[in-house]
């Protein structure tokens, strides 16, 4: 992989390559605890600035964001999340949804996403199904949704949003 390339997407790669850390030094950088099959996904967005949104999953594509947000890649979040919405999901996400608020902020986009995502498309009753998978934070933050629900045009639409309102910006910065 080209240095220049990681470190132009990636903060985090900048400061390790860039900087004044072995991995600069060494030229090296162990990721043990990433999936591969993610890595390998980031390795080729990186040369082509596009996904095959027809090869990727739900799971893929949050699993993706997420790699994104740990490792400071907002272009991979951001297509990770168009390809999401993209992909019209209308099944409602269970075990992902403990992993998105372990390893996410309050703010972010991704959490924004799936609480519309449950409350716009999903059946209630399959969300307290698997209520066990859900946080106390992300249970209270659902409600929170519910209570603030918008009206739309169709059942089982999300609301009409700003492109950039599930993309991750620099302050000031839109899409």
């Amino acid at each position: 992989m080209h240095k220049d390339l990681l470190t132009f997407y990636s903060d985090y790669f900048r400061g390790a390559f860039d900087g004044s850390f072995k991995e600069a030094a060494e030229r090296k950088l162990s990721l043990p605890d990433e999936r591969v099959d993610i890595f390998d996904i980031f390795n080729q967005f990186i040369y082509t600035r596009s996904l095959d949104e027809h090869d990727l999953d739900c799971h893929e594509l949050i699993e993706l964001w997420l790699f994104g947000d740990k490792f400071l890649v907002p272009w991979i979040q951001n297509a990770a999340m168009d390809a999401l919405e993209y992909l019209s999901i209308n099944d409602c996400p269970g075990y992902e949804v403990r992993a998105i608020w372990k390893r996410t902020m309050p703010s972010a986009p991704l959490r924004k996403f799936i609480l519309d995502l449950v409350v716009y498309r999903c059946d209630i009753d399959a969300v307290m199904d698997s209520a066990e998978v859900w946080s106390h934070q992300a249970l209270v933050d659902l409600t929170k949704a519910f209570a603030h629900k918008e009206v739309t045009d169709h059942e089982g639409k999300l609301p009409d949003r700003d492109k950039c309102y599930y993309h991750v910006n620099a302050e000031g910065e839109k899409c």
